[in-house]
Formats: structure tokens, sequence, C-alpha cells
């Protein structure tokens, strides 16, 4: 949780090349982080990790199938698109515990 709380603050500030190697190590400590992995494949698509960001997408729809969001985002990077193409500025905010991205399961 921790180093979740840090990968926002980071992003929050715009901080993207901070934000993912310390989200990539939430990840690698949790692979079914899906809050951990959204804001990780945001910081990939904001730096042009395409296929970084398509990776961490794919993963939360596995992990979240029913998530229509998720969905949408994983068809707009297969294209070739931002995921902030299908988010607009509803990702650019730093959530709170009730405000996350992908629900806790």
């Amino acid at each position: 949780g921790l180093l979740f709380q840090l990968g926002v603050l980071h992003y929050s500030k715009g901080a993207h090349e901070k934000v993912i190697p310390i989200l990539e190590r939430a990840v690698a400590i949790n692979p079914n982080y899906s809050n951990a992995l959204y804001f990780l494949g945001l910081s990939y698509d904001k730096l042009g990790n395409n296929e970084g960001a398509l990776a961490a997408f794919q993963r939360i729809a596995a992990l979240n199938p029913d998530n229509t969001d998720v969905k949408a985002i994983v068809t707009a990077l297969t294209e070739g698109n931002s995921a902030f193409d299908v988010l607009g500025n509803t990702a650019t905010g730093v959530p709170t515990s009730g405000e996350l991205p992908v629900p806790q399961q």
C-alpha cells in the first residue's frame, strides 16, 4: 500500500518517470494489484510506452473482466491510441481510497 501511495503522489505531480519504478515494484510484490497496474499503465502511456501501457491494462482486464472502462482503454491502446483518449481528464487527479479507479475485490 505504501508503494502505491508514493506512486500516486508522484503521478499527481506529473512525475511519471518516478512512478514507473515504484509501481513496478508494487506489482512485483502483488501481481494482482489492479490499481497499481492502472497508474503504472497510465504512466507508461504518458511517457509514450504503448507496449507497457497495453500490457498493464490487459492484465487489469484479465483481473476485472466486467470493467468496461478498462476494456475501452485496451481497445484504444491496441489501436495505437492513448488511454487518455478514453478517460479524458478523469485520470489526472489524485484518488482517495473511495475513488480508486478499479474497485477492490
